[in-house]
């Protein structure tokens, strides 16, 4: 970048020959330009190489400046215009990668927090003895999804999740409910009681 932007000595030799302004007006569009050319190559990270966009950018400049500068100063104010609007548009669009990222992140983070709460939720339930089999299958495949989801949609705090979970203990209540029943009403019926 520093080799690229050295190609303008002699240009910038030539406006300051044609125009004493140069040196006296911190606004002269040619000093502007070498400015922001400047304090762009200072952030520009070398590792990008020579096919980054914005060392592109900054070689078309300088390429413009020196096939078609011959008197007229206003290319510069033209080619600074033109460089503004393209490091505007690339901070823009790093920007939007960012927040992109940042919201891939979080949801990534929201599916480990459901995961992980959904297996909270489920073990202590299951591991009971109390359930029969068919809970338990039930519940860690089809219920673990819809646990899942719904802590990843809406939270652990939803009405939705205390939903979900308040009829999983229903399921498995009624399961078990429904087991000793079965084993009271069979040793009631039992030929030998």
């Amino acid at each position: 970048m520093r080799a690229l932007i050295g190609r303008l000595q002699i240009p910038l030799l030539k406006v300051a020959l044609l125009d004493n302004e140069f040196f006296t007006r911190k606004a002269h569009p040619a000093r502007r330009l070498l400015n922001r050319l400047a304090t762009t190559a200072v952030d520009w990270d070398e590792q990008q190489g020579n096919e980054d966009p914005l060392y592109l950018k900054i070689q078309s400049i300088v390429q413009t400046i020196l096939n078609d500068f011959e008197d007229d100063i206003s290319l510069f104010g033209m080619l600074l215009d033109d460089l503004e609007s393209f490091i505007s548009k690339e901070e823009d669009q790093a920007r939007v990668r960012a927040e992109r990222s940042a919201k891939i992140m979080e949801g990534k983070e929201r599916l480990d927090v459901a995961k992980s709460t959904t297996l909270e939720e489920i073990e202590p339930r299951i591991n009971d003895e109390q359930s029969l089999d068919f809970i338990r299958d039930f519940v860690t495949t089809h219920w673990k999804n819809l646990l899942f989801i719904t802590c990843a949609r809406q939270g652990k705090d939803s009405p939705a999740w205390k939903q979900t979970i308040a009829t999983m203990d229903d399921l498995i209540w009624s399961r078990s409910e429904e087991r000793r029943v079965g084993k009271e009403c069979r040793s009631r019926w039992s030929p030998y009681h």
